[in-house]
């Protein structure tokens, strides 16, 4: 499952700012709002990281040595 959403955490992470920056643009809004769009657009993708991170199961470093 913490694989799962890191991926989908990535591709959230790279596609929603280019799809918030080409709304941005196309609706003509003022400079100042294109830029804090395009900043609270990591907001997403960096929270289901966070969630992969938590959601990841650790294992103890004997198992990953000697699997």
């Amino acid at each position: 499952m913490g694989t799962f959403l890191g991926f989908i955490g990535f591709l959230i992470l790279i596609i929603c700012p280019i799809y918030c920056a080409m709304y941005m643009e196309a609706t003509e809004k003022n400079e100042d709002q294109k830029k804090m769009t395009f900043f609270l657009a990591f907001i997403p993708g960096i929270l289901v990281l966070i969630l992969a991170v938590y959601l990841k199961a650790d294992q103890p470093i004997e198992t990953l040595l000697f699997d």
